[in-house]
C-alpha cells in the first residue's frame, strides 16, 4: 500500500495447514527489495548488501466443517501469518521486485517434482516511477483463504480467485508457474505444465476478467497452483500480484446424489442417453437421490413446460411416466435440491422411429438377379433420410421429401429381405417373393390412351397399362411416341395385385390435326408389347421441340453425343433419375465415354445446347 512520500507498506500473508504434524509459521522472513540494477535496497531506501528481516506480526486460525452436503466432509484448519513492514523507495525511472522464499513445500504434493525439497519464492513487481506511473496506487489484495478450500476427484472446480483493488484499476489474471526458494520456476511432474496445473480433462483455467478458477482432477492429493493479477489503470500497466497456494484434492461422498437407471446409459458423469426405434414414451426407473429424506424437493425441467412432454410429477414421484409429442431429440433435467445442498441429472432421449411404412413389387427374376420397386405404402408425412440395405450390403440413399417412387433395384436373388435403416440405426426388414418363373412380359395391354391438360403448347398424355401374364420391369421398357422415343416419362402404380399401371407424358409445341401414336417396346428383344393411337389437335414430331439436329447413340463400349451446334456440357441419369457422370466445360459438337461399367437398361442423356436443356431415352445393352 502507498502512504505518499515514497514510503509503502508492504505486507506478506503466508498461509499453512495447521496439522500438528504441519511445519510452523516461521518466525520472521526475510524481504528482498531490489532495483532495477538488482541491488538490495533496506528499508530507509538505502543501497545494502543484506535482506530486511521482518517479524511474524499476528496469526489467524480457520476452522470448520468445509461443506454440510458431503458425508464425512473433512475439517478445515488453516493458520495465516502476516508480516509487514513500512520502506522508503527513491523515486527514479525503475522497476523494484520484492521477494522473500521459504524452505520448503508438503511432500504429498502431486504436480511438481521432488516437493519435499523444493521451496517457494513469493514476489511482487512495484513500478515506482512516479513520473509515469501513479503514485497513490495499492497493490490487490486476497480478501481470505480461497474456497471451497479443497476439490472433489472426478468433479468439476470452480472457485473466485479474485482480488481487491481498492483504486478501483482493471485487473487481468492468468497462470504463472510458482517459484522455487531459489527464485527459479518449479519443475512440474509428469503429465502437469502451467495450462494444466491439475491435470484432468478439460484443463485447468482461470476467467481472464472475473478471476473464476475451473478445474477438472482425477487422483486424490494435493497441489501447487501458480495465478497473476496485473493492475491497468487508463491502459497503463502498473503492476503483478502473484499468488502461490495449494489446493487438496479429496474423495468426496456427497449427501445428495441424483442418479437414474433403466433403459438409459450412463455417457459421461451425470448425462444419461435414451434411444428408441419404436416407442414415443419412457418410464424412469432406479432413480435415487441417495437421501429419502421428505424435505427433499424434486425439479423435472424439460416436461409440462410448453413443449409438448407431459408427465405426472405429483407428489414429488421419482419414477415417472413420460409422454413425448413426436420424434426428436428432447432433453430432461431432474434437479434436486436439501436444504443448501442440490445435485442434477440429464437425460437425452434420441426418439427416430422409422416414419415411413414401405412396400415392395417384384419385377422380374432369374437365378441371379431380381428386380423390384420400393414405394410407399401410404402419403409420407415427413422429411426422413433412409439408408437401403440388401443382404447386409449398402444399396442406396433415401431423402424421401426429394425421391421419386417408386424406386428399382436389381439384386442378388440370394436373400429375399431389404432392410431400411435410419440415422439413428432404427431398422425394419422387407420380405418380397422370389418365386416368379420368367423375366419378361409375354403381353401388355395397353388399356386406355387419352390426352390430359393443354396449357398453351404444352400436352399432357396419360396411359394406363395392365400386365397380363407377369409383371414387367420398367427399366426394360421403351414407350415411343409417334416413333420418337420419350425423354421423361413418369410411371405410378395403381393396382400391384393385378398388374395395372399408369404413364403419362408431355408434349410440346404441338401442331394441329395430328395423331399421336404410342408404342410400347420391350427393349432387350426389340418386340411391340402394345400400342394405341389418339387424335391430338396440335402435335408434331417429337424432334421439333429440341430445335436443333443432334442424337446419341453406342458404339462399341463407347456413348456418344453429337450435334450439328456445339455442346456446352451433358449428363446421363438412370431410371430412377440418379446422375451417373457430368460432362462439363465440353465446348465440342461431339462427345464420348466409356459405359463398360453400366448394366444393360434404359438410361436418360441430357445436353446442353445453346442454353437449352435437350432429353432423350437411349438402352444400353
Amino acid at each position: 500500500m502507498y502512504n505518499g512520500d515514497d514510503e509503502y507498506e508492504i505486507v506478506l500473508q503466508m498461509w499453512r495447514e495447521c496439522c500438528p504434524s504441519c511445519a510452523a509459521l516461521p518466525q520472521s522472513m526475510d524481504f528482498r527489495i531490489q532495483n532495477g540494477n538488482g541491488e538490495l535496497i533496506s528499508a530507509n531506501g538505502q543501497v545494502s548488501n543484506q535482506p530486511i528481516n521482518v517479524p511474524l506480526t499476528s496469526t489467524v486460525v480457520i476452522t470448520g466443517n468445509s461443506d454440510s452436503c458431503l458425508i464425512n466432509a473433512p475439517n478445515i484448519c488453516v493458520e495465516y501469518g502476516t508480516y509487514q513492514i513500512t520502506a522508503t523507495l527513491p523515486d527514479g525511472p525503475e522497476t523494484f521486485n520484492i521477494s522473500s522464499n521459504v524452505c520448503c513445500r508438503n511432500s504429498t504434493i502431486l504436480n511438481i517434482q521432488d516437493p519435499g525439497e523444493t521451496g517457494a519464492t513469493f514476489s511482487i513487481d512495484l513500478p515506482h516511477d512516479l513520473s509515469q506511473f501513479p503514485a497513490n496506487n495499492n497493490s490487490v489484495y486476497f480478501p481470505s483463504y480461497p474456497e471451497p478450500a479443497y476439490a472433489c476427484i472426478n468433479t468439476p472446480f470452480i472457485s473466485n480467485m479474485s482480488a481487491i483493488d481498492e483504486d478501483g484499476d482493471s485487473l487481468v489474471y492468468g497462470l504463472y508457474t510458482p517459484l522455487n526458494d531459489n527464485g527459479n520456476p518449479l519443475i512440474w511432474a509428469n503429465g502437469f505444465d502451467e495450462a494444466n496445473q491439475m491435470g484432468g480433462s478439460p484443463a485447468m483455467s482461470i476467467d481472464p476478467v472475473t478471476g473464476t478458477l475451473t478445474a477438472f482432477s482425477e487422483n486424490e492429493g494435493s497441489y501447487v497452483l501458480g495465478i497473476t493479477v496485473s493492475e491497468y489503470r487508463d491502459g497503463q500497466f502498473l503492476g503483478t500480484t502473484y499468488l502461490d497456494v495449494q489446493l487438496s484434492v479429496t474423495d468426496c461422498d456427497e449427501q445428495l446424489n441424483v442418479t437414474t437407471g433403466g433403459a438409459a446409459n450412463l455417457i459421461e458423469e451425470g448425462i444419461y442417453e435414451f434411444n428408441s426405434c419404436t416407442e414415443l414414451f419412457y418410464v424412469f426407473s432406479e432413480t435415487d437421490f441417495g437421501t429419502s429424506d421428505p424435505n427433499l424437493d424434486i425439479q423435472w425441467l424439460g416436461v409440462n413446460n410448453g413443449s409438448g412432454v407431459v408427465g405426472d410429477f405429483s407428489g414429488n414421484v421419482v419414477n415417472p411416466f413420460i409422454i413425448f409429442p413426436e420424434a426428436g431429440t428432447y432433453e430432461i433435467q431432474i434437479v434436486a435440491s436439501w436444504g443448501t445442498c442440490m445435485d442434477t441429472a440429464t437425460v437425452i432421449f434420441n426418439l427416430f422411429p422409422l416414419q415411413a411404412a414401405f412396400e415392395t413389387f417384384v419385377t422380374y427374376c432369374t437365378p441371379e438377379t431380381i428386380g423390384l420397386y420400393l414405394y410407399p405404402s401410404d402419403t409420407l408425412l415427413i422429411d426422413e433420410t433412409l439408408f437401403v440395405f440388401h443382404n447386409n450390403t449398402y444399396v442406396d440413399t433415401i431423402e424421401t421429401a426429394l425421391a421419386v417412387f417408386p424406386l428399382f433395384y436389381e439384386l442378388p436373388s440370394q436373400d429375399s429381405t431389404i432392410t431400411l435403416i435410419n440415422t439413428i440405426n432404427c431398422e425394419t426388414s422387407l420380405g418380397f417373393d422370389t418365386e416368379c418363373s420368367t423375366l419378361k412380359p409375354e403381353e401388355v395391354d395397353l388399356n386406355t390412351l387419352e390426352l390430359g391438360e393443354t396449357i398453351g403448347q404444352t400436352q399432357t398424355v396419360n396411359m394406363t397399362l395392365t400386365f397380363a401374364s407377369s409383371s414387367i420391369d420398367f427399366n426394360q421398357l421403351i414407350v415411343l411416341a409417334n416413333n420418337e422415343a420419350i425423354v421423361d416419362f413418369e410411371i405410378q402404380i395403381l393396382d400391384v395385385a393385378n398388374g395395372v399401371f399408369y404413364i403419362s407424358f408431355t408434349l410440346e409445341n404441338c401442331v394441329e390435326d395430328d395423331v399421336l401414336k404410342v408404342q410400347l417396346i420391350e427393349s432387350e428383344e426389340m418386340q411391340l408389347l402394345s400400342e394405341n393411337s389418339v387424335a391430338v389437335p396440335c402435335f408434331t414430331a417429337i424432334e421439333s421441340i429440341t430445335m436443333f439436329n443432334w442424337n446419341t447413340f453406342v458404339y462399341g463400349e463407347m456413348l456418344y453425343v453429337k450435334s450439328d451446334e456445339m455442346i456446352q456440357e451433358w449428363q446421363l441419369y438412370d431410371i430412377n433419375g440418379r446422375q451417373l457422370w457430368h460432362i462439363n466445360n465440353n465446348f465440342s459438337n461431339i462427345s464420348s465415354h466409356s459405359v463398360d461399367s453400366l448394366p444393360k437398361g434404359v438410361y436418360l442423356v441430357t445436353v446442353k445446347i445453346d442454353n437449352q436443356l435437350l432429353h432423350r431415352r437411349i438402352w444400353i445393352d
